[in-house]
C-alpha cells in the first residue's frame, strides 16, 4: 500500500510541477516580458514568476472547491474543450500561414463557449463538441485570413 501511495504522489508532482511551470513561463514570458516590461530586470523576472506561481496554485485550489467529481471535469475537459483543441492544432500542422495569434482565438473560440454552456444547459458536455468545433474553425480562419489580408 506504501508503495502504491508513494508511486501515485510521484505521478501527481511530476504532473503539477510540469504544469505550474509551464504556467510560469507561459505568463512570464509571453505576457509580462512581451507586454508590460520588456526591459525587466532578472530580480524583477523573479520575482514576477514566484507572483505568477503562487497565483496560480491559488487559482486552481479555488476551482477545486467548485468541482462535483472528476468524472465531471474530465467530460467537460474531453467534450467540449477538445473541440477548439482539435481545430488549432490540425490548421497549425497543415496550413502554413497558419500563426500564434490565429491559434490563440481558436483556442479562446472554444473556451468560452466551453465554460458558458454548462451554466445555461443541462445537457451533457459532448453535445457542445459539434458547436465548439464550427465555432473554432470560423473564428480561426477568419482572423488568419484577415491577419493575411484575404478579407
Amino acid at each position: 500500500m506504501g508503495l502504491l501511495l508513494a508511486g501515485l504522489l510521484a505521478a501527481f508532482m511530476s504532473t503539477f510541477a510540469g504544469t505550474l511551470n509551464a504556467a510560469q513561463a507561459y505568463l512570464v514570458n509571453d505576457i509580462y516580458l512581451k507586454y508590460k516590461n520588456p526591459t525587466a530586470s532578472p530580480l524583477k523576472i523573479r520575482r514576477m514568476n514566484y507572483l505568477c506561481g503562487l497565483t496560480v496554485v491559488l487559482v486552481s485550489i479555488v476551482l477545486g472547491f467548485f468541482v462535483r467529481d472528476v468524472n465531471s471535469i474530465l467530460q467537460w475537459i474531453v467534450s467540449a474543450l477538445y473541440g477548439s483543441y482539435v481545430v488549432s492544432n490540425v490548421l497549425k500542422w497543415h496550413w502554413w500561414r497558419f500563426n500564434g495569434e490565429g491559434y490563440f482565438w481558436g483556442m479562446l473560440s472554444g473556451i468560452v463557449p466551453a465554460l458558458i454552456f454548462p451554466i445555461f444547459t443541462d445537457t451533457l458536455d459532448l453535445y457542445y463538441f459539434p458547436i465548439i468545433l464550427f465555432t473554432s474553425v470560423t473564428v480561426a480562419q477568419a482572423i488568419e485570413k484577415q491577419k493575411n489580408g484575404f478579407i
